[in-house]
């Protein structure tokens, strides 16, 4: 099979540690098989403020090419309030793409980052050596869902970055040969904004997991475990990623439901404890945004929270040394948890939090390894029962058992293997595409 070349612009790349780069990281071993040899185009984790994890490395094959290239010192933008890498690294990234597109005959462009400003650069390399590009939509650029719009950050900063991206969004998008996005409801946005992708190919991915990454956290990994000594008894729920303001009804209803256990329920689940591992944006100095919601209804000593961002590997690590493992919701509807193929890959019970109407409920509500606490429906003493009977028979359950097994249809079509497999399609759709002078002319 000829190979064609495809140079990935992830300005975060390991060992960079940050949650834009996963798509590419898990799925680009994969290409090849599918008739496209990749090359990574990054920053240098040196430069890009974000963690670093030397250990995230072990989890990229060897053979995959990684151009890093330099960027300006985040000082040089504090006076602005921000340090967005793509603004940074915006001049060397074009320089060291024009010399790889050369080099490599680069036969297309994917642009995976939610450094959004990264996707300007599809336009420049459209224009000087007619490659054409695939941007992956992980978050809304500019254009969002209007169930999302509220949810946006407010702040002079922000409405200053949203103006810069809306001009940089309408010069791009319309430009793209293929879009890829975590939810279909970004595409329907950019169709309605952008009337000339109506025939652009288009594709919704998930992010999914890697089987890979359990085996490097298994091995390298190192888990938070805030209750092992304190409570040996008690279960122990974690969940680990950031909790936006649009997840705060969530956290509420969980802890109404954890307060609401009788005392006489099976497994110790009355004394069910939570823990909340990297809850905060930035790498350290987040406050605190579950124990003093819960120390509002008296919960604090079941509540434990590390609000500093830590290591992937530590969080996956973390995950499968609880005994259950917690999804929230949104109060944007769209929204659908990155890490739910992960969690679900683990073999472990999850307690769900989300809105009735939401796509996160929709997608877990017919799964009876899965508990959904509904955080807009009232509690009562059905569903608390109901809940907490469907929780001890799960905790008590073997990971190998039919329970469990329900999941298999739904891991194997969302692992790393199966996306690759659809995200290569998508890219051969764009070839053919852009082939046939379907892209607006520059």
């Amino acid at each position: 099979m000829s190979l064609r070349n495809l140079l990935i612009v992830s300005p975060h790349f390991p060992p960079t540690d940050a949650v834009d780069m996963h798509r590419v990281r898990m799925n680009a071993r994969f290409y090849e098989s599918h008739g496209w040899r990749p090359h990574v185009l990054a920053v240098d984790p040196a430069q890009v403020v974000r963690q670093v994890d030397p250990r995230l490395s072990r989890t990229v094959p060897s053979e995959i090419e990684i151009f890093r290239t330099s960027a300006l010192p985040s000082a040089v933008l504090q006076p602005l309030g921000v340090s967005d890498i793509a603004l940074r690294a915006m001049a060397s990234m074009a320089r060291t793409g024009d010399d790889i597109i050369a080099r490599k005959k680069i036969d297309m462009v994917f642009i995976s980052t939610t450094a959004f400003m990264s996707m300007r650069l599809g336009i420049r390399w459209l224009r000087r050596f007619g490659t054409p590009f695939v941007l992956d939509f992980q978050d809304p650029w500019f254009t969002a869902p209007p169930s999302s719009i509220p949810h946006r950050r407010q702040g002079l900063k922000h409405q200053f970055m949203r103006r810069m991206h809306a001009l940089a969004e309408a010069r791009s998008v319309p430009q793209a040969s293929g879009l890829i996005a975590v939810s279909e409801a970004y595409l329907e946005a950019l169709r309605d904004a952008y009337p000339a992708l109506v025939n652009v190919p288009s594709e919704t991915i998930p992010f999914g997991y890697s089987a890979a990454d359990f085996d490097v956290a298994n091995e390298l990994g190192e888990p938070w475990r805030p209750f092992a000594v304190s409570e040996p008894k008690a279960p122990v729920a974690l969940y680990a990623g950031r909790i936006g303001e649009a997840m705060l009804p969530a956290i509420d209803a969980l802890f109404q439901f954890m307060n609401a256990v009788p005392t006489d329920a099976p497994g110790a689940l009355s004394k069910l404890t939570a823990g909340f591992l990297g809850t905060g944006y930035l790498r350290e100095g987040n406050p605190r945004e579950a124990v003093p919601r819960a120390e509002v209804i008296g919960l604090e000593a079941r509540v434990a929270e590390r609000p500093d961002r830590v290591s992937m590997l530590d969080a996956l690590s973390s995950l499968l040394a609880a005994d259950l493992l917690i999804l929230l919701g949104s109060a944007d509807l769209t929204y659908q948890p990155s890490k739910l193929y992960q969690l679900m890959a683990t073999g472990k019970p999850i307690l769900c939090i989300a809105p009735s109407g939401g796509r996160l409920a929709a997608q877990v509500r017919d799964l009876k390894s899965v508990v959904l606490i509904e955080s807009d429906t009232p509690l009562n003493t059905e569903t608390v029962a109901a809940a907490t009977g469907q929780l001890s028979a799960l905790l008590k359950a073997n990971k190998d058992d039919a329970v469990f097994r329900e999941r298999d249809p739904i891991c194997s079509a969302n692992d790393a293997v199966a996306l690759a497999a659809r995200e290569c399609a998508l890219f051969d759709r764009a070839a053919d595409f852009s082939s046939m002078g379907n892209m607006i002319q520059p």
